[in-house]
């Protein structure tokens, strides 16, 4: 059984992600364990971690990095690990990316 570990940061609308991932994973020959957390050990040990989204990223970010070790277990999570259910966040991020890169600052 894989683990997808939900992270809880108090904004986010983790009802309606809970459901859709187990909509989602209702064909799914292989058996996933979701676990709603703002652990980060959980999150680490996690095979998938889903980040739901949020109206503004400043808020999304403030509420994922309060657990003390959560910035460490999200940094360390492999990129083919991570899912963000939302949009609007991913939007933000790829602004920021692209502003960055016109600045030359991008990495």
């Amino acid at each position: 059984m894989a683990d997808i570990a939900l992270i809880d940061y108090g904004a986010g609308n983790i009802p309606s992600v809970l459901r859709a991932l187990e909509v989602a994973l209702i064909n799914e020959s292989k058996m996933f364990e979701i676990i709603v957390t703002d652990d980060p050990d959980l999150v680490r040990s996690a095979d998938r971690i889903v980040i739901p989204g949020v109206g503004h990223f400043r808020d999304c970010q403030e509420g994922l990095l309060r657990p003390e070790g959560m910035e460490d277990a999200l940094t360390n999570a492999g990129v083919d690990s991570l899912v963000y259910a939302g949009s609007d966040i991913v939007q933000e991020l790829e602004d920021a990316y692209r502003a960055l890169e016109a600045k030359g600052e991008a990495q």
